[in-house]
């Protein structure tokens, strides 16, 4: 991979090209035994100054979402250098506050050279400049190899990369707070009684049928009510012979007046 600046202009101001700040160039292919190479791949990539708009910023514990889509400044390069020729190097490119097309308001912006020409020279270094060859060669520039071997994305690789450096921007000393709402959520438990209507009316309908129909068999029988106290059942005589279980007691009184008498054992 070979990196190139695409900051130098003459005169000492902008090039044609700006906001574009570097290239990027890979090659890769794959050799067989006899080092005849195939699978040739050129892969070009440009690295550019962009403009974003975020909105719709929402927090829920740890977790952060906003929607962000990139503004477009027009067909006319809206970049200018400060026409301070006494700073040197330490000019700045900037951009006046004007509104899109699509009615987007986007505010002055401005970035120092000194930055910029930094960030070229760290691109263009050997901590990113990268040879890699298979087999006995003397790899001396190993930079991002092991981010670009393989079978990968280059794609996602530099996607990442200009994510992290957006964030970087974003979270440095020129941040400007954007006010907003805080929402709580609370638990509400609203019951709605007339809801239980129904099934409290069958719920009581249910139980006066249960009575109603104990009455209606007793009545229908004629089995006086004293016949369900255990009182007849400890008067009882169970004849083995004969498989009957028989009282000789004719009403409650006799057997209340027998009941004081007897000694009873249940086992």
């Amino acid at each position: 991979m070979n990196v190139s600046s695409t900051l130098n202009a003459p005169k000492g101001g902008l090039s044609d090209t700006f906001p574009e700040i570097a290239r990027f160039a890979i090659y890769r292919s794959t050799p067989d035994s006899n080092f005849v190479v195939s699978n040739v791949n050129i892969t070009e990539c440009s690295l550019f100054l962009a403009v974003y708009e975020y909105t719709g910023a929402q927090a829920n514990g740890s977790d952060f979402s906003v929607n962000r889509r990139e503004v477009d400044l027009g067909l006319k390069n809206p970049w200018m250098i400060t026409s301070k020729p006494n700073q040197g190097i330490l000019q700045q490119a900037h951009t006046n506050e004007t509104t899109t097309s699509g009615g987007i308001h986007v505010p002055a912006l401005e970035i120092n050279f000194p930055g910029l020409i930094a960030l070229v020279n760290f691109l263009e270094s050997t901590t990113m400049v990268t040879e890699w060859v298979e087999g006995n060669f003397a790899n001396t520039n190993l930079g991002v190899a092991a981010a670009l071997i393989g079978d990968v994305d280059l794609g996602a690789r530099f996607n990442k990369m200009a994510t992290a450096m957006t964030d970087y921007l974003r979270y440095g000393p020129n941040t400007q707070s954007a006010h907003g709402e805080v929402i709580q959520s609370e638990a509400f438990v609203s019951i709605r009684w007339w809801y239980f209507v129904v099934p409290v009316v069958t719920e009581a309908l249910a139980i006066l049928f249960a009575i109603l129909t104990i009455f209606s068999n007793r009545q229908s029988r004629r089995v006086p009510l004293w016949k369900s106290s255990t009182l007849a059942v400890l008067a009882c005589e169970h004849k083995e012979q004969f498989g009957l279980l028989q009282s000789t007691a004719k009403d409650l009184k006799q057997i209340e007046d027998e009941a004081e008498k007897a000694d009873v054992m249940l086992r």
